[in-house]
């Protein structure tokens, strides 16, 4: 990393020759005479090839319909898809420090794949009357989410044009893992305003996941709360708060 080598850089002996053609790896490194811990910067941004690529493609939709007076359905879908490549290839005697062990030329390759899918149906309902206001949501999600990884990496690569992982001929490794989620929900909130200044809302929903117990796939969560909305209120146009507030909420 470039914050690494700047490090490396301010902490360097300059009386050290950075490019050093009597050691294995080329760079200076240091002697007895002038020892050092430090990395030599150069060295150590010329034997190494690092590359990051990242693709992703994420995008929301949704649609609205009205079924009957008041009541009103809703579709949201959502997609998060992400791709993931990373690639690591160090050359003979890296990293360039002092006393370090000659370490063979090392490739490592990392392949990420993550998508989160979602979609919800909902039904929304409100009404009003008089100085009552009523407005409820019904509604179904599911989501899920796959994360899968796939890693290689080879030592000794004895030709410096040839650096994929066929021509590693040492210490072959290789793992991977897929993760895997899934959550659906049913759902209900309930919000009651009164005179446009007391509110209630009750709500509950019950939530089955792949990462709840083998035994308890499914659990029911409520909720409920009250509001008062005080600037509403007659007294508050006299109060010392008027002059500084025009909303007030509890």
């Amino acid at each position: 990393p470039v914050g690494n080598q700047i490090i490396d850089a301010l902490r360097f002996p300059p009386s050290i020759a950075v490019p050093d053609p009597s050691t294995i790896s080329g760079y200076g490194i240091g002697t007895d005479a002038i020892p050092t811990f430090g990395v030599n910067p150069v060295g150590s941004a010329e034997l190494q090839d690092l590359n990051d690529v990242v693709n992703q493609v994420f995008g929301t939709f949704y649609g609205e319909a009205a079924l009957v007076q008041n009541l009103r359905y809703r579709l949201n879908l959502g997609l998060n898809y992400q791709d993931f490549a990373f690639r690591q290839f160090t050359q003979r005697a890296y990293p360039v420090r002092q006393n370090e062990t000659i370490n063979p030329a090392a490739l490592y390759e990392q392949r990420d794949n993550r998508s989160q899918l979602l979609m919800e149906h909902l039904l929304m309902w409100n009404q009003t009357f008089g100085i009552h206001q009523l407005d409820a949501v019904a509604g179904y999600t599911a989501q899920r989410e796959d994360y899968t990884r796939i890693s290689a990496g080879r030592q000794d690569f004895p030709d410096p044009d040839l650096t994929e992982l066929n021509a590693g001929l040492a210490n072959q490794s290789n793992a991977g893992f897929l993760n895997d989620a899934r959550l659906e929900s049913f759902l209900g909130r309930v919000n009651y305003t009164l005179m446009d200044r007391y509110l209630f809302t009750g709500s509950v929903r019950r939530d089955g996941s792949s990462r709840f117990g083998p035994n308890n796939r499914y659990g029911t969560f409520g909720s409920a709360s009250v509001g008062w909305v005080m600037s509403e209120e007659s007294f508050f146009a006299d109060s010392p708060l008027a002059g500084a507030l025009d909303f007030l909420k509890l």
